[in-house]
């Protein structure tokens, strides 16, 4: 699931991260209607619209955060000591509470990592890309 047109004018407005477009990711026209990108001729329809997040989208920037549901979508942020929480019914909406009240990262999508060790165990690291 997808922020709402709503949530998605919000999100780009506060700064949220406009990426290039890719096959099978979400975005609004200027009315609102929501379309996917499906084949490569849809990257030039695409040009100059909203960007509309999935909840794995927003949580990719955001750092210290548990995200579950428990008969409604909660993310709670850890920091300093104390715990936010946003919730919603919807998972990227949940989320996208939780990016819009400030609690962002720098606008820079991270690049995930997975390193095999030499004893067999995995190290999970972000780099952030340039």
């Amino acid at each position: 699931m997808m922020v709402s047109f709503e949530t998605a004018k919000r999100l780009h407005t506060a700064g949220f991260p406009q990426p290039e477009a890719r096959y099978y990711q979400a975005w609004y026209d200027e009315n609102g209607v929501l379309s996917i990108i499906i084949t490569e001729e849809d990257y030039q329809y695409f040009n100059g619209v909203i960007f509309a997040p999935t909840a794995t989208d927003i949580l990719m920037l955001l750092s210290s955060t548990r995200f579950y549901f428990d008969k409604i979508w909660r993310v709670h942020w850890f920091r300093y000591n104390t715990v936010d929480e946003f919730k919603h019914e919807d998972p990227a909406e949940a989320c996208a509470l939780a990016w819009l009240a400030g609690y962002r990262e720098p606008i820079k999508m991270p690049v995930h990592t997975i390193t095999c060790m030499t004893d067999s165990s995995l190290s999970v690291g972000n780099v952030e890309s340039k």
